[in-house]
C-alpha cells in the first residue's frame, strides 16, 4: 500500500485517474503539473504482471493506492511474454 497525506481526490474522479492524459485539475494556473500518464503506466505494468491496483481517497486527507501482485510469477510471466510477442508481430 502506498499512502500520502496530500490534497486527496474527489470520489467521482477516482474512476478516471488511470485513464491516459487525465488530470483532475484542469485550470491553466494549476498547482500540480504532469502529463496524466504516470498512473496509466503504473496500472498497465501491474496488470502485465497479473496484478491489480485500486485507490481510495478523501479530500483534504490524502490517498491510498493498494497494489496486489501474484506470488507465483512462473504462471504469469510466460503468458505475458506470449501476449507481448503477439502484439509486437501485429505492429
Amino acid at each position: 500500500m502506498v499512502k500520502d497525506t496530500g490534497i486527496g481526490m474527489p470520489e467521482d474522479s477516482l474512476n478516471n485517474i488511470f485513464k491516459p492524459f487525465i488530470q483532475l485539475e484542469s485550470s491553466l494556473s494549476r498547482t500540480f503539473e504532469g502529463t496524466g500518464l504516470g498512473l496509466t503506466l503504473v496500472k498497465r505494468y501491474i496488470e502485465m504482471h497479473g496484478g491489480n491496483i485500486s485507490v481510495e481517497s478523501e479530500m483534504g486527507k490524502g490517498s491510498s493506492f493498494r497494489i496486489e501482485l501474484p506470488v507465483n510469477r512462473k504462471k504469469i510471466v510466460e503468458p505475458v511474454l506470449l501476449r507481448l510477442e503477439s502484439q509486437m508481430v501485429k505492429s
